[in-house]
């Protein structure tokens, strides 16, 4: 779950590809990074990076990140899925070329990382992280070097042979244009904008529409957007020459994450012409119908049960009444991390249990619905559940936006271990058991969801909560 951003055609390039990705920050947390192609000529370029651990406004600041200058800029923010945090494992990656540098940034997983590892040390290619990004470039690398394919073709190619999800941006410095690729399934999401002012066009890639409604302050007023998601397989390359779209491998059926609707992407973010709050409030909606309950108000666990919350509580005529409230203590010190993405079970845990506070007076011998809009762990649902009993809440019923989360996702989602996920192996009653004895508990059916996103099944991975992976997985644990 990274977000990737790039930009190829405004002379302001370097500012609005920081924009863009920090306006993904919340995609990933452990690591931020940059690359530019400052191009000489449409053969000639050079690739400059700038990557290390932390956020975006603490990596893309300071004298090395000024002396950077180009006309083309891919940008990543990392939630370690494949290798630990680390400055090595951070992204922008790059691969040495016969020709010259190729950089990379991706998100997704790749699922046969051992195969095409073996496959590449077999023709002396060294891979020097645990990252599946770099796999990807040095995959693109052999197709040129050793294939002596173009870049088109050595992108058609990999995207072959590399099985899993993978939305990713690619420069060289051989050739002038930013090439943009999407797994066949389509599993992440990956956008593209152009937009015109003047009649110049810039293209802009992202991994949400978000990060182009940041940016777009930074165009003039008279600006004319086209937007569009790039297409699964499909592969397509921008520069002076304008746009081009190639089609690559093609899968049996689209595969669209699910769970970017349950929890990933920006609630402003859009799909399909429609904001992903509207989506979820749809999905609050859906959920009173199947599980309504008798009680005084209906409360969010924010800020992601917040839209099941708004849609629950419009269809039951319940009171919406929040009575659990952000520390914002916790947002100064801590900069609004997303505690689902913490690293380990231990910080995880902390900070769950430093994130909310509640409003006891508004609790006390009350009946309350309490929505959220999924259950992985079960951290944050235990420790909210305990201090509502302790605030002498009359009744707690648990509502939850989602199916239960079953299955473990190896598509860009570290959920790989399947005993860490509450609902694996539990009934009910075990799951009640673990999140501490709510008087109810019940989750939206998959029937459920898939009507409140609008779209077909069989377009959709619905892998964590049903088990049916579109892509073969080499071992499931």
């Amino acid at each position: 779950m990274c977000g990737i951003f790039g930009i190829f055609g405004h002379s302001n390039g370097k500012q609005i590809a920081k924009t863009g990705i920090w306006a993904e920050q919340h995609r990933g947390q452990d690591a931020a990074g940059i690359a530019c192609l400052r191009i000489k000529n449409s053969k000639k370029g050079l690739i400059e990076v700038e990557k290390k651990p932390g956020k975006v406004r603490e990596v893309l600041q300071g004298q090395d990140f000024d002396d950077l200058s180009g006309e083309v800029w891919i940008a990543h923010v990392r939630y370690s899925t494949q290798g630990k945090p680390s400055k090595r494992n951070a992204q922008p990656h790059y691969a040495q070329s016969i020709h010259g540098r190729i950089a990379i940034v991706s998100n997704g997983d790749v699922v046969n990382m051992e195969e095409q590892r073996n496959f590449l040390d077999r023709h002396d290619i060294q891979i020097y992280t645990e990252n599946d990004a770099e796999l990807i470039v040095a995959s693109i690398n052999y197709q040129i070097t050793f294939r002596k394919r173009d870049i088109i073709e050595a992108i058609a190619q990999v995207m072959e042979h590399i099985q899993g999800a993978f939305s990713a941006l690619v420069i060289t410095e051989f050739d002038d244009r930013l090439f943009a690729f999407r797994d066949p399934f389509g599993i992440r999401p990956l956008f593209i904008s152009i937009v015109e002012e003047k009649g110049r066009k810039t293209y802009m890639f992202a991994s949400e529409t978000s990060a182009f409604d940041a940016v777009l302050p930074l165009f003039g007023s008279g600006a004319k957007i086209e937007l569009r998601m790039v297409e699964p397989g499909e592969i397509i390359a921008v520069g002076p020459r304008g746009i081009e779209s190639f089609k690559g491998p093609k899968a049996e059926r689209q595969a669209f994450c699910l769970f970017e609707f349950v929890y990933f992407s920006r609630p402003d973010s859009t799909i399909n012409g429609k904001s992903f709050q509207a989506f979820r409030i749809n999905a609050g909606r859906e959920l009173c119908k199947e599980y309504p309950a008798e009680a005084d108000l209906v409360s969010p666990i924010p800020k992601s049960g917040i839209p099941a919350g708004v849609g629950y509580a419009s269809f039951s005529g319940i009171p919406y009444m929040p009575v659990i409230i952000e520390n914002p203590s916790f947002d100064i010190d801590f900069g609004r991390r997303r505690t689902f993405i913490e690293p380990t079970e231990q910080e995880r845990l902390l900070k769950a249990q430093l994130k909310f506070n509640f409003i006891a007076d508004l609790i006390q011998e009350k009946r309350l619905v309490i929505t959220d809009d999924s259950i992985v762990r079960g951290l944050i649902t235990g420790v909210v559940n305990k201090a509502l009993w302790q605030s002498k809440a009359k009744s707690v019923h648990i509502r939850i936006a989602s199916p239960p989360y079953r299955f473990p996702c190896f598509y860009g989602i570290e959920t790989k271990r399947k005993n860490t996920l509450a609902a694996a192996g539990r009934t009910m009653e075990g799951i009640k058991e673990l999140i501490g004895q709510p008087t109810t508990l019940a989750y939206l059916s998959l029937e459920g969801l898939i009507k409140s996103v609008e779209i077909p099944k069989d377009q959709l991975c619905t892998a964590c909560f049903d088990g049916n992976y579109p892509i073969p997985i080499p071992c499931v644990l």
